[in-house]
């Protein structure tokens, strides 16, 4: 079937839908991302996942077919199956097919000799439930280096030094937004022989770049992240052992603070001299297929104790 012919069907079953329908099953399009289209209605309208919408434009013009992935109480993203042009915030889908719900099995018949038991072990979930979580994400990497100095001039200065490095992110853990990341990096410096206070014989260099664990979903209310931390909106602050809170106002604007101590720039330690403050706003909109525009304010403070050692705004 081509896709001229496959739209006229889908436009006519729209228009005869059209007539029983009520708000319930029309879901105006909220905004749309590299992969996803987002509806304003989810599991409180009665979408579910592998459910089927025509989208359409103005009164009767249908411009493509979506299927919803993921649904929550009061939103759903959904993949494009097919389209004839570009679909747009205020755009409405409507409700063509819904995915037949799982037929419960067939009791077994009951035992006529020794009666049943009855089990103290939960009920298993619903397929539909289990198929609808997300998997946790595993992804990052893990280098191997060594470096050896011999010093043919009979000075002594010899020097080996391995080196280790993982990086290491988990997205969606628990089948929610929850991300964990780690970047470290270890050293071992190896000599010949001591050559100050400074440069012992034997000496372990360790640094910790980032050790976080975050909530990042920009349809939640808030977001944050805790631990030592990069804020991807304030990157001229650079790392910090604190925490930052995010208020998403909507899917395009959110504000967000942060706080804490700069670790040590000589070998990543803990240390709460250095203080370091921020707000910024952020205005993001539109997609990377299409057209997308992003924009941040911020104001930066950093105080050694109680000294003001630099304030900032960009």
């Amino acid at each position: 079937m081509n896709k001229s012919l496959f739209f006229l069907i889908l436009a006519l079953a729209t228009m005869l839908l059209a007539q029983e329908q009520d708000k319930q099953t029309r879901f105006p399009v909220k905004y749309l991302s590299a992969e996803y289209v987002y509806l304003d209605g989810g599991k409180a309208k009665g979408l579910n996942p592998g459910d089927q919408l025509a989208v359409v434009r103005g009164k009767d013009r249908v411009i493509a077919k979506i299927e919803v992935v993921f649904a929550a109480d009061f939103s759903a993203s959904c993949k494009v199956v097919f389209s004839r042009e570009d679909i747009k915030p205020g755009d409405v889908a409507m409700l063509i097919e819904q995915k037949p719900e799982t037929p419960a099995e067939a009791p077994e018949p009951e035992a006529t000799e020794e009666p049943s038991v009855a089990s103290d072990a939960p009920a298993p979930k619903p397929a539909e439930a289990r198929k609808s979580q997300k998997s946790a994400r595993v992804s990052g990497s893990a280098s191997l280096q060594y470096f050896h100095l011999n010093d043919l001039t009979g000075a002594g200065l010899d020097f080996s030094q391995p080196t280790f490095r993982i990086s290491l992110r988990a997205r969606d853990l628990w089948g929610k937004d929850y991300q964990f990341r780690l970047r470290t990096r270890t050293r071992y410096n190896q000599r010949a022989r001591r050559l100050g206070s400074e440069a012992p014989r034997d000496e372990f260099r360790n640094r910790i770049y980032e050790l976080s664990f975050s909530f990042e979903n920009d349809e939640a209310r808030f977001n944050y992240q805790f631990g030592r931390i990069f804020s991807r909106y304030m990157s001229g602050v650079g790392y910090i052992d604190g925490v930052q809170i995010q208020h998403n106002f909507s899917p395009v604007f959110r504000i967000g603070i942060l706080g804490g101590t700069q670790p040590d720039w000589r070998d990543s330690n803990f240390q709460t001299k250095y203080r370091k403050y921020g707000l910024y706003f952020n205005y993001r909109k539109g997609d990377y297929q299409s057209q997308r525009f992003e924009s941040t304010l911020a104001a930066a403070a950093q105080y050694y104790t109680s000294t003001v050692s630099r304030e900032y705004l960009y």
